[in-house]
């Protein structure tokens, strides 16, 4: 089991309006038929996920998280929206 934590350079991160977007290529490792694979994401305050590659849990407090299994190159994609699902 590996843990890489990886602080991402505020260009990365996609703003427009209310929402923030974010994409991440996650490529295979040659000889591994699968990967289990998950990315966890810190938020502002008050935003909620409101479009994924995959299914989004909360983990906390302006915690989320995506797993997937990983058998090919994959684009995580997930769009994160201020109160959209109303308080949290």
């Amino acid at each position: 089991e590996i843990n890489l934590v990886y602080d991402l350079p505020v260009s990365a991160v996609r703003r427009d309006g209310t929402k923030i977007g974010y994409e991440l290529l996650i490529q295979k490792q040659p000889g591994v038929r699968q990967r289990e694979v998950s990315v966890k994401f810190l938020v502002p305050e008050g935003y909620s996920p409101t479009v994924s590659s995959g299914p989004v849990v909360r983990l906390g407090d302006a915690r989320y998280g995506l797993g997937l299994t990983l058998q090919e190159d994959t684009t995580v994609r997930v769009e994160f929206d201020k109160d959209a699902y109303g308080s949290n």
